[in-house]
């Protein structure tokens, strides 16, 4: 990816903190340049836009022992990490106390004198969106550059103040959409109210509304292909991972998507409903995405041949999990990294601190050197039920004890995504994964919590025994192709039935939308009224958590569906002995989801003693 990295960004931002005034022209020690001069020329005001591609949320990679899996789809037993505490609806620790979570992340380095800082999403996302709209604010400086430039720096600062609206109302509920440089000059600029009024609608759907209208009018900006602009050929190839019209566009549909949800729909004032409208509204921004799909007649997407499936999401050979299939995503940065001149040192890193600290059981067979808590998530029966049989039809607990159905002719994702006892995690003998009771890779603690092991992200080889970590790489898509086509599948059930189309579509049916993401993977096709499942809603919903998972959408998923505080609360996990004589299903954890506390994360507390219009969420 051919994104430079600049310190100026943050003394730029501290000299308009003092003042964001148009006449604020006073050279700072720092800098020793103008405001002015910083924003003249495309690679300067390119270089101040850079540093927010750093700050996208990967779900599974951006900081130790970490992932988005709060849904019940996963178990772990270390009380400091996150997904510990959203089974156990301790959603305060998640942002005001954490110290692991995406939302609120404390960081200790001795790097540059930085000491303790907070780097997560609530605390990286209203930052830049200050940046974004400095850089707007700021477009009229930009002299020396071309036309296309110009259109490059507006669409990328509209793409990312819409992108770090969106993290934070999606997790935190309805909240002030911040389009101006706050000065600080009055009070009541600084009390922007969580909830407001926008095109008529209110609450969330008034939020998603200006988001969408950011996406919608960086897309028109955004280039299809990096490698296609000006300033792309200068370093063709190295694009990846910058903000395209299929992104943009592919953010809207999802944004709308959410907004026609019954939880959205209810935080606007319409109550748990399905909102057509936005529901119609997705599908069409969705399409224009597929549009763009190879096997739809575009030049841009394309479905990952199945035997390169996992090559999205983890990597052995250096190259970043980036596929025709991607549509947006974080790639792999080492740019910042303490080691940078130690590439293997790096490799390594990743997978101690990411992977291992995350995925990866037992210390001694497959964990990283120098862990404190190698503690692992284990994925819960729960969640394993939801693959269905290889013909298509669903998986059922009297199969338990059945070795010939069990973990063999299931949908072939499950065994792309998940680990099953006997599996081997790479090349030595010694990384046999002994998943039965008493088998030395299941337990408390170092050991995995159930029977089941996250496998999407951890390639085989890449552990202590074979030490092939040279090379590894792994990344969570933010959208891929399959995500649009099932959002499509969704929407267009929603408004016009399954075997119904978006107008603005080539008369792609929300069946063909399902069938074409399960026929990458052997799956038979479904119809309208499928075997096993009460609607074609319920369907995609479960197409969703099978495709998609580890991901980090199944807790946003179940979230805006309303249907989390339906789901059993008790964990279960597949209890077994050493010849396979005996299963028996037990309840490893009872997951506290409590409505309405949980369909959204409480605000910092003391966000919400400034102002009475900084409403916290229900519940908390």
């Amino acid at each position: 990816m051919g994104i430079k990295r600049y310190t100026i960004q943050a003394t730029i931002i501290a000299m308009l903190i003092v003042s964001a005034c148009e006449d604020y022209l006073e050279r700072t020690p720092e800098a020793g340049a103008t405001i002015q001069d910083v924003f003249t020329t495309y690679n300067d005001f390119q270089g101040f836009i850079d540093p927010l591609y750093d700050d996208v949320l990967d779900f599974n990679r951006d900081h130790n022992a970490l992932s988005m899996n709060w849904g019940g789809e996963c178990l772990y037993t270390w009380d400091r990490h996150a997904t510990f505490r959203a089974n156990n609806g301790d959603y305060r620790f998640l942002v005001d106390i954490g110290l692991n979570t995406l939302y609120s992340h404390y960081y200790s380095s001795t790097m540059n004198g930085l000491g303790t800082v907070r780097i997560g999403m609530w605390q990286k996302a209203w930052p830049n969106i200050r940046v974004c709209n400095v850089a707007l604010q700021n477009l009229k400086y930009l002299s020396d550059a071309t036309e296309e430039e110009k259109e490059l720096i507006k669409a990328q600062a509209l793409f990312f103040r819409a992108y770090f609206h969106w993290e934070i109302i999606r997790a935190f509920g309805p909240m002030a959409y911040i389009d101006t440089v706050l000065t600080g000059a009055t009070t009541e600029e600084l009390r922007k109210p969580r909830y407001f009024e926008y095109k008529g609608v209110e609450g969330w759907q008034a939020t998603a509304e200006k988001i969408v209208k950011d996406f919608e009018t960086a897309a028109e900006l955004l280039p299809v292909d990096w490698d296609l602009t000006g300033p792309g050929q200068l370093v063709p190839g190295t694009n990846v991972g910058r903000a395209t019209r299929g992104a943009a566009l592919g953010f809207a549909a999802k944004v709308l998507l959410y907004a026609g949800s019954p939880l959205m729909s209810d935080y606007s004032g319409k109550g748990p409903i399905v909102d057509l409208e936005y529901m119609e509204r997705a599908a069409d921004a969705a399409w224009e995405v597929l549009a763009m799909d190879i096997d739809q007649g575009g030049s841009s997407y394309q479905l990952t041949p199945w035997k390169d499936y996992l090559s999205q999401f983890q990597r052995k050979d250096g190259s970043s999990p980036y596929t025709l299939e991607t549509v947006f995503y974080k790639p792999v940065s080492y740019e910042n990294d303490e080691y940078q001149d130690n590439r293997a040192l790096i490799d390594q890193r990743l997978f101690d601190n990411r992977l291992a600290r995350t995925y990866t059981p037992d210390v001694t067979t497959f964990g990283g050197a120098g862990q404190t808590a190698p503690h692992n998530e284990g994925v819960t029966q729960n969640y394993v039920d939801l693959f269905e049989m290889a013909d298509g039809t669903r998986y059922q607990q009297a199969y338990d004890n059945d070795n010939t159905r069990r973990w063999e002719n299931r949908d072939p994702r499950f065994r792309k995504s998940i680990y099953v006892d006997r599996d081997t995690a790479g090349i030595s003998p010694n990384t046999i994964l002994y998943m039965y009771d008493a088998g030395k890779t299941k337990g408390d603690r170092s050991l995995c919590p159930t029977s089941y092991v996250v496998h999407k992200y951890w390639p085989r080889g890449i552990n202590k025994m074979d030490g092939q970590y040279n090379g590894f790489r792994l990344a969570t898509p933010l959208i891929r192709l399959a995500d649009v086509y099932l959002m499509y599948a969704e929407a267009v059930n929603e408004v016009y039935g399954p075997s119904g189309s978006s107008p603005e579509s080539n008369g792609l049916t929300a069946i063909d939308a399902v069938n074409h993401v399960r026929a990458r993977a052997g799956m038979p096709p479904v119809t309208a009224n499928p075997t096993g499942y009460s609607d074609f809603r319920e369907l995609i919903q479960n197409e969703r958590a099978v495709e998609l998972c580890f991901e980090g959408h199944y807790w946003f998923d179940t979230r805006r569906w309303y249907t989390a505080h339906t789901m059993s609360k008790a964990l279960q996990d597949l209890n077994f002995d050493k010849d396979h004589t005996n299963f028996e299903r037990v309840t490893a954890w009872t997951r506290v989801f409590v409505k309405p506390n949980h369909y959204w994360l409480p605000l910092p507390q003391d966000m919400t003693l400034i102002y009475p219009e900084m409403y916290q969420n229900p519940g908390w």
